[in-house]
């Protein structure tokens, strides 16, 4: 059997082994596991419930900060505003209390940037891990009528493209991989600019702002 190779699952294996999977078919699942959507909307009564669930594996530095603020862009994308936040922090053997503290406290620092509040989660020490993984689930809620999908987009639609593509990722290897771009020619101004993009991450702002007018966010 070939085995897996690294990074996302392609579609045709997602839809095969995991998204057919879903137990039972709930009446108040307007929003669910599909390819592309990135979160899922209940109808509980009153305003929509929009959940949304992410981990934090390709970044050392910043894991926390990252995980709320990935988690709180999908709920975002979807019209809903983000209430909670779910971590579970798996610390590698040997990680310090100084480890946990500077992942919370950037994950802090992301909730009150994005006015969420972290709920629960678990931490523990795990055996085979090489650095810590974050994972993050986010709780919004959203108005009815309000809910975009990522694949709602309808013919005629404008195609707004916010900011830069990239930007996460860019951010994220100027972060963790400084000293081997410098070693590769890549000069200090070029590196400190691009480890700034993630100050722009968050897409509350603009999503704030076409929630209830746009058709699909990603």
């Amino acid at each position: 059997m070939r085995r897996f190779e690294t990074g996302k699952l392609p579609p045709e294996l997602l839809e095969r082994l995991v998204l057919h999977r879903t137990g039972t078919r709930r009446p108040e699942v307007l929003l669910g596991a599909a390819v592309g959507e990135d979160a899922a909307a209940l109808d509980l009564g009153g305003d929509l419930c929009v959940a949304a669930s992410d981990p934090i594996t390709g970044a050392g530095r910043h894991a926390g900060w990252l995980a709320v603020h990935v988690n709180c862009n999908d709920i975002a994308a979807t019209g809903a505003e983000p209430v909670g936040i779910l971590l579970t922090i798996l610390l590698p053997e040997g990680a310090t209390a100084a480890d946990l503290e500077e992942i919370m406290a950037g994950a802090e620092e992301a909730a009150r940037e994005t006015g969420c509040q972290i709920i629960g989660g678990h931490t523990e020490v795990t055996p085979g891990l090489s650095q810590a993984l974050v994972m993050a689930t986010a709780l919004g809620r959203a108005p009815r009528g309000r809910l975009a999908s990522s694949g709602g987009a309808r013919p005629g639609d404008d195609l707004v493209l916010t900011k830069w593509a990239g930007l996460e990722g860019t951010a994220i290897l100027a972060a963790d991989f400084q000293e081997e771009l410098a070693a590769r020619g890549v000069d200090a101004e070029t590196l400190a600019s691009a480890a700034r993009l993630g100050r722009w991450l968050s897409v509350l702002p603009e999503a704030r702002i076409a929630a209830g007018r746009a058709h699909a966010m990603h």
